[in-house]
């Protein structure tokens, strides 16, 4: 493995760095969100939601105060200049924008998943395919961050797969993602739901897919354009911070996918929080 974090970066599509946050900052940031997933179950009316998003809509906590300050983390920053130094200018810190962060839950009555995917290739009717593979290669896009408050699996990912074209076998795995989606709502028998699980947890490690396996106060960055797949089990508490890498061209790229007459996105000034809907962890 490459010692340099972007040179890692670049080559595997995501890095896994452990204990960036400690374990008082990590036991605060539980505390302060503890009431959040009953609020968004309530909400939206859904024991199977998987994430409260953005999560300054929630009125229990002040987000984005408590959040700069969450943020305000030397060992992040040393993290983020390593990587985006000299590509996003000024490098970013994760405190000037908000629209996008989520508290990433479990589901409450049975598993489902994303099914393999590529962020906004595959949940943006219509897209402009040949302009989004032309932006794929840009470090300044496509960058999204878990911060586990709890021990967190559920990220599956194909190494690399950021920089090069789907297999026959990951295209067809991809384009059958939507049946894993949202089981609980099928009315299917538990017998088959549990075999569909198996089925798809098979497939993606023919896929060359590995399973990112998270523990508390670790710093999860990863390319979303990269082959990947959210697979959430009920029973299993799950306390995530979910956010993204931000610069003025990402912001510009969002807006303007967001605006296409052809999508079916809101801009991030609606009232669900808009691009939230893109992100698919």
């Amino acid at each position: 493995m490459p010692s340099n974090l972007r040179e890692c970066y670049l080559e595997q599509g995501f890095l896994l760095i452990r204990r960036v946050f400690d374990a008082d900052r990590v036991a605060e940031a539980r505390s302060i969100l503890a009431d959040v997933p009953a609020w968004i179950r309530k909400r939206s009316k859904s024991r199977n939601i998987q994430r409260a998003q953005p999560l300054q809509t929630c009125p229990a906590i002040r987000v984005e105060p408590w959040l700069r300050a969450f943020y305000d983390n030397s060992e992040l920053d040393r993290l983020l200049a390593g990587i985006f130094g000299g590509a996003i200018v000024p490098t970013p810190r994760m405190s000037h924008d908000f629209k996008l962060t989520a508290l990433l839950i479990e589901p409450l009555d049975c598993w489902w998943a994303t099914g393999l995917h590529r962020d906004y290739r595959d949940f943006v009717e219509g897209l402009d395919i040949a302009a989004w593979k032309a932006k794929t290669d840009d470090l300044r896009l496509f960058n999204q961050i878990n911060i586990p408050l709890l021990p967190d699996n559920c990220l599956w990912a194909v190494p690399g797969s950021h920089a090069r074209d789907d297999t026959e076998a990951q295209a067809r795995l991809v384009a059958t993602r939507s049946r894993y989606a949202r089981l609980a709502d099928t009315g299917a028998p538990r017998g088959q739901v549990d075999r569909h699980r198996t089925q798809l947890i098979g497939a993606l490690a023919a896929c060359g897919a590995v399973n990112l396996r998270c523990r508390p106060g670790d710093f999860l960055l990863y390319r979303s354009n990269m082959l990947h797949c959210g697979v959430y089990e009920p029973g299993i508490e799950r306390m995530t911070l979910h956010d993204g890498v931000y610069s003025a061209q990402w912001r510009d790229y969002a807006l303007a996918v967001s605006r296409s007459p052809a999508s079916n996105l809101q801009p991030p000034t609606g009232r669900n929080g808009g691009l939230a809907h893109k992100h698919r962890v």
